[in-house]
């Protein structure tokens, strides 16, 4: 249905005072003509025509498909049978813009608390909802927290474009803030958490990650919470591989380690001697940079770092330990162990169900099966990687 047509709908229904006899007269159709009018639509939210509201309940639940609009004749609400059913999105759509402004903040006002308390512990699966509107009723901190979380579990899904979006908006809500300390707060998850998003859709060498990375870090600085430069050193980390500074790259491992040691927090060692070990790798230093990619290997959980990819925009850590220990290995002579690490490494991947985690693998073992001089198996595993970032948006 056009948007003219349902303006027209509505028009009519506000000079007859709500009835559908009154208004199809107006309109010079039947009753059941304009009735015809008004196609359904599976269901959406409740919308007041001229400033009522429905009920809570009704609004955000979906066992609640029909939206109602209700309007005045006089100073009173009309009758339930006076109500006229409008399920069309068009309709609703042009009903809620033509709310003065105070109205449509009071609608998202009561909407939000309402999906809240009807979704309960199911609320996870409502936060795309609660950010639209949160950020309507100028409820801007609630907004923001919950475009980081929705920007997060798009993340998981390795949607990570939509992440970028949810994350985006959630910074340019977090301008309006005036509290400078809450801002810093919530404004460094939401940089280290777009950080992780870019990186795999634009790569490690973009200048948009490493400036995103950079204020986070000194967002960490200025909240100054122990745990929480991790996951943005272990940004710049990568940010700085691109660079080849190894010098920097070696330096910010060191930092890592020395982290993760005095937080006391094994979830992080893997990676921490992940990031040491491999420019050790690059440098030449190829026995220290084994027995750190080993520690990592060993110290990995996978109950707790098996998400930890999420938080750095890369492949799982003991992935991460196993490719480079890999190319370790062959440079230390030791052929048939790198090619056994290939293939724990590939093994893995297929449980883990993370496609960035396998498009590292997959290249490390293209790389690996090239050293090997093993041209059929190097075309394999290339073919396989250039399809899979393609599918999944990847940075080239």
């Amino acid at each position: 249905m056009p948007r003219h047509e349902s303006a027209r709908l509505i028009d009519a229904l506000r000079q007859s005072g709500g009835t559908l006899a009154r208004a199809a007269r107006l309109l010079g159709i039947s009753r059941g003509g304009f009735r015809d009018r008004l196609p359904s639509a599976k269901r959406s939210h409740a919308i007041s025509c001229s400033g009522s509201w429905t009920s809570q309940k009704r609004c955000c639940s979906s066992t609640w498909p029909t939206c109602r609009v209700w309007s005045y004749s006089t100073s009173s609400r009309l009758h339930r049978s006076q109500c006229i059913p409008y399920k069309h999105i068009l309709i609703q759509e042009v009903a809620y813009h033509a709310l003065p402004p105070a109205r449509k903040q009071a609608v998202h006002e009561r909407t939000a608390p309402a999906i809240e308390t009807l979704a309960g512990d199911r609320v996870a699966e409502r936060y795309g909802e609660l950010a639209h509107h949160d950020s309507r009723c100028d409820n801007t901190e609630k907004a923001v927290a919950y475009l980081q979380r929705v920007g997060q579990q798009a993340a998981e899904r390795s949607a990570y474009q939509e992440a970028i979006a949810h994350l985006t908006r959630g910074l340019e809500l977090l301008r309006t803030l005036s509290d400078a300390a809450e801002r810093a707060q919530q404004e460094r998850g939401l940089q280290s958490a777009l950080g992780l998003a870019l990186t795999v859709t634009k790569g490690w060498t973009s200048p948009e990650v490493g400036h995103v990375y950079t204020r986070a870090r000194e967002l960490c600085q200025q909240v100054g919470e122990p745990l929480q430069p991790f996951p943005v050193l272990r940004g710049l980390w990568a940010f700085y591989l691109m660079q080849g500074d190894l010098h920097i790259l070696r330096e910010l491992g060191e930092q890592l380690l020395r982290l993760a040691q005095r937080v006391q927090a094994p979830a992080f060692l893997s990676e921490a001697h992940y990031a040491l070990g491999s420019p050790l790798y690059s440098l030449g230093e190829f026995a220290l940079s084994r027995e750190h990619l080993e520690q990592g290997i060993a110290l990995y959980d996978p109950q707790q770092q098996g998400s930890l990819a999420l938080l750095y925009g890369s492949a799982n850590p003991r992935v991460s330990c196993l490719s480079r220990l890999a190319l370790t290995l062959w440079y230390l002579g030791s052929l048939d162990r790198a090619a056994e690490r290939i293939h724990e490494m590939l093994t893995l991947t297929q449980e883990l169900s993370h496609p960035f985690s396998l498009a590292w693998a997959l290249s490390f073992a293209a790389i690996v099966h090239q050293c090997r001089r093993e041209g059929q198996a190097t075309h394999e595993r290339a073919e396989a990687l250039l399809a899979l970032s393609n599918a999944q948006g990847f940075a080239a």
